[in-house]
């Protein structure tokens, strides 16, 4: 797998910065990984693609797309078998996604592995739930 496939709602009122927010989670994400593979330099070869989803038909095919991909390309048998993160079973079962990451930022902060800090207890854990489409 060397892409990803996402979903953006926003909330109504609020404006509309996907771009902005693209572009600052994958600064911090780059400055992450550089830090932590001790490298240097831009990590993804293009700019972020987006299309915007006008309804709900819309947007039942991008997701069909995107949780499909996989077994399009051959790369899976099946949908489940995805051994990436995938929205898939979170939407056919209704319960919701827990996976937990490590805050590097704090962890950087108080001096990460350059000091010998175990990542450990800087872990947190995420529950997020999907509604599926109408």
């Amino acid at each position: 797998m060397n892409h990803e496939h996402d979903g953006l709602s926003r909330v109504v009122g609020e404006p509309t910065e996907v771009s902005a927010l693209y572009k600052h989670f994958y600064s911090l994400l780059s400055r992450e990984l550089n830090r932590l593979w001790g490298r240097e330099g831009t990590m993804w070869a293009t700019r972020v693609r987006s299309r915007e989803v006008v309804d709900d038909m819309s947007a039942e095919k991008q997701l069909f797309y995107s949780v499909t991909n996989m077994v399009k390309d051959g790369l899976v048998d099946r949908v489940s078998h995805t051994p990436g993160y995938t929205c898939y079973n979170s939407l056919a079962t209704g319960e919701a996604e827990k996976f937990w990451y490590i805050d590097r930022t704090a962890w950087w902060a108080k001096g990460g592995p350059k000091r010998g800090i175990s990542p450990q207890p800087f872990i947190k854990w995420v529950e997020v739930k999907y509604d599926p489409l109408p």
